[in-house]
């Protein structure tokens, strides 16, 4: 079932499959929360992810949790 983020409530998602759709900052930022309960975290995105410390553009990516991006 889809949920939104709206809806998200971490314990929702104990050792499930998660793939957010949407490689934004928000889809990141919700990423953050559910791997820690998750089984395995996935994200999927149109376009290949810019990261705004490569770019220096404040519209990219802006994500600095510690986690291990694949």
């Amino acid at each position: 079932p889809a949920i939104y983020s709206t809806d998200l409530t971490p314990s929702n998602f104990d050792n499930k499959h998660v793939l957010i759709v949407g490689g934004g900052n928000s889809g990141y930022e919700i990423a953050s929360i559910v791997h820690r309960r998750s089984a395995a975290t996935h994200i999927m995105s149109l376009d290949r992810v810019k990261f705004a410390w490569d770019t220096h553009y404040v519209g990219d990516l802006r994500f600095d949790e510690k986690v291990r991006i694949e």
